[in-house]
């Protein structure tokens, strides 16, 4: 019968305890794991400093909203082209 895998989170102090093991296997998975929680760590680092940068104030200091339509093409084709809407004017439709 196929034993059926564990999926828990285990302490970094256990995984570097694991790292140590004489059985290669163990080792490697130890040393796998570290190495995801580290690269999740870095991303869950970098994503929170991008939220600070991407609250630029508004030039008027006050609510300022710019709206793109991509229209099934990519972000920059749309910021090439004129915006859809802004903060306190009509949308024109097109």
């Amino acid at each position: 019968m196929p034993r059926a895998p564990l999926h828990c989170i285990l302490p970094p102090y256990i995984l570097e305890r694991l790292a140590e093991s004489a059985d290669p296997r163990i080792r490697r998975l130890a040393i796998d794991a570290i190495a995801v929680s580290a690269a999740a760590r870095a991303t869950r680092v970098t994503l929170a400093t991008l939220a600070g940068m991407a609250a630029i104030p508004s030039p008027a200091g006050r609510k300022h909203r710019l709206i793109y339509d991509v229209r099934n093409g990519s972000f920059a084709e749309a910021s090439a082209n004129a915006s859809l809407a802004r903060s306190g004017v009509t949308p024109s439709i097109s």
